[in-house]
């Protein structure tokens, strides 16, 4: 951008695929500022402005939009070119393309919060289902519990035991 001219340079060929060869052109000779997403513009704007005024480089995430309506997140770069006193003459953008970098953190992010859903819902059914099992197994205990003492059949013995220490390991 030449802040005497007032002119935008485009050189961002890796762009082109995401425009027509009309729209393209256009760019390159109006500007970049059209296919800023109207919500980046102001920001855009101000990060120019602060770069200008404190001659220091400026980051910027923008959104870009294509042709065909899609949107294309990029980082932005913006830098100062200054003259020999030391005045800003233009700035240079350098920009990356970090929509498969978000697209994957907001992935993540959408499964991180399912496995935090499924998470929760796994443990409400355990402890749901460790009170179902415990309250019962309480009847079955004391039942086991008094028929091993009170009952001496050699045969029932055994099986009465296995029933009392099976509930009482569950």
């Amino acid at each position: 951008y030449n802040l005497q001219s007032g002119e935008f340079h485009v050189r961002a060929d890796s762009l082109s695929k995401h425009y027509n060869s009309k729209t393209f052109a256009q760019m390159q000779k109006q500007g970049f500022m059209d296919v800023i997403h109207p919500d980046d513009t102001q920001a855009v704007k101000d990060a120019m402005e602060q770069c200008v005024l404190t001659r220091q480089s400026q980051g910027i995430v923008i959104r870009i939009v294509g042709d065909d309506n899609s949107t294309i997140w990029l980082n932005a770069d913006l830098m100062p070119n200054m003259d020999e006193g030391g005045k800003v003459r233009s700035l240079s953008c350098f920009f990356t393309n970090i929509t498969e970098q978000l697209e994957a953190q907001e992935a993540l992010r959408v499964t991180k919060e399912q496995a935090e859903t499924a998470l929760k819902a796994k443990n409400a059914f355990l402890g749901r289902l460790s009170h179902e099992v415990r309250t019962p197994m309480n009847a079955v205990i004391g039942m086991a519990d008094a028929l091993v003492h009170n009952y001496t059949d050699p045969e029932l013995g055994p099986k009465l035991s296995l029933i009392q220490n099976s509930a009482e390991k569950v």
